[in-house]
């Protein structure tokens, strides 16, 4: 551990290399202020890689040894695209774990407020394999809501058309997936999931229209896509 803090108090590339998580989780609360500066560094570097590299250890760090002031860092600085992504990639890998959730959900919706960028970890797979719409229904409404691309909309709207749980529940999150997608209308229809869309909306109607809220949600998901002209 003494060698590993040398080499990377001399430079902090060194934490490139393979072994640097296991050194850093096993000795982080012996000196949480050398190794978080350490990250620090490496993100405020100006190199591309080493950045992506050491802002996925600061989500770690944060998430993995519940360090606050890691936490804070990662809501607060700005980061770049490909940072963020990184950032993105560790909370959504973090996800699965009960007691590492909630700040899981806190990190990756504050990286899509503050990035318009496809995070690519926010694929189909994510949403298929962690997400349990009653715990998580908030979670995707913010995730909605937030300035993310479009391919995150349309792997949220393809999760919705397939999955197996009651698409009732869903209701408020496929009205919000609608009203939002109605911005990309002049920006890759595709991938926004129309089709996916359409048949949510359909199902959702088929099976809550005796239900007054979700009749109404069906009925403003509708003249959301059709004012949009997202449907012929």
């Amino acid at each position: 551990i003494d060698l590993f803090k040398k080499l990377v108090a001399a430079d902090v590339q060194v934490t490139i290399s393979h072994y640097t998580w296991q050194l850093i989780c096993r000795d982080f609360q012996n000196d949480p202020v050398f190794y978080r500066q350490s990250l620090i560094n490496g993100i405020e570097s100006g190199v591309v890689d080493l950045g992506k590299h050491t802002a996925s250890l600061l989500c770690a760090v944060a998430v993995y040894c519940n360090d606050a002031e890691s936490l804070d860092y990662l809501l607060n600085a700005t980061f770049t695209n490909e940072q963020a992504n990184s950032i993105c990639r560790q909370a959504a890998s973090c996800f699965a774990y009960d007691e590492h959730r909630e700040v899981s959900k806190q990190i990756i919706v504050n990286m899509a407020n503050k990035h318009s960028t496809d995070f690519h970890a926010l694929g189909p797979d994510f949403f298929k394999k962690h997400i349990v719409i009653a715990r998580d229904k908030q979670f995707l409404l913010e995730l909605v809501q937030a300035n993310s691309g479009d391919s995150m909309l349309y792997a949220l709207s393809r999760y919705l058309s397939e999955t197996d749980e009651n698409i009732v529940d869903f209701a408020e999150v496929i009205h919000a997936v609608t009203k939002h997608s109605a911005e990309f209308k002049d920006n890759g229809l595709v991938r926004v999931g129309v089709d996916e869309l359409v048949q949510c909306v359909a199902h959702l109607y088929d099976v809550g229209k005796d239900k007054p809220h979700v009749k109404t949600i069906c009925l403003d998901a509708w003249d959301e896509l059709y004012k949009s002209n997202l449907r012929d």
